[in-house]
């Protein structure tokens, strides 16, 4: 054989196994049973959604904040009783805090059902719940009813986002 035609079978066979590769990984690979291998969303994700509840009644707040930052606010504007829905993004240093607040072992500690003596929906007053799911484990944390630290980091970091929400209206 000439060198010619072994260079054209060098680059054949290397033609053949970078297309064969990328088919496998591309189609046979993901179908192979036992491939668990989380997506993006389910690797770095999270979502937290949040309800007041207690004397708010029908004009109590939510919102719901996915990993990415962008968030939904479902509130009532001050003097009327139709809720509004509103949709952004947060700020890129509350975005980070969170992400940093939001660990599974305060998340375990905090989620621990207590039995309030006393709560603020009792009183008419409004009481918090958050549903914060990471890595598709689902934590309740609610003012009246876990084991929640008020002056925790993660606490703090979850209201700073009520805090955003309630004051980026007063700025539109």
């Amino acid at each position: 054989m000439e060198k010619k035609d072994l260079v054209s079978v060098a680059i054949t066979f290397i033609v053949g196994l970078v297309a064969g590769a990328y088919l496998y990984l591309t189609e046979i690979a993901p179908l192979e049973k036992g491939s668990n291998v989380p997506n993006q969303s389910e690797a770095l994700g999270f979502s937290i959604v949040s309800d007041v509840y207690g004397g708010c009644q029908d004009t109590c707040s939510s919102f719901q904040v996915t990993s990415d930052g962008s968030y939904r606010y479902l509130y009532t504007p001050e003097g009327t009783s139709e809720q509004v829905i509103r949709q952004g993004n947060l700020p890129y240093r509350l975005r980070n805090e969170i992400k940093d607040m939001v660990v599974e072992d305060d998340l375990k500690r905090q989620a621990r059902e207590t039995e309030p003596r006393n709560c603020n929906s009792y009183t008419d007053g409004n009481d918090v719940l958050y549903e914060v799911t990471i890595n598709g484990q689902e934590f309740i944390l609610d003012s009246c009813g876990t084991a929640v630290e008020g002056n925790s980091e993660l606490w703090l970091a979850l209201h700073s986002i009520w805090q955003y929400l309630e004051n980026s209206g007063n700025n539109n």
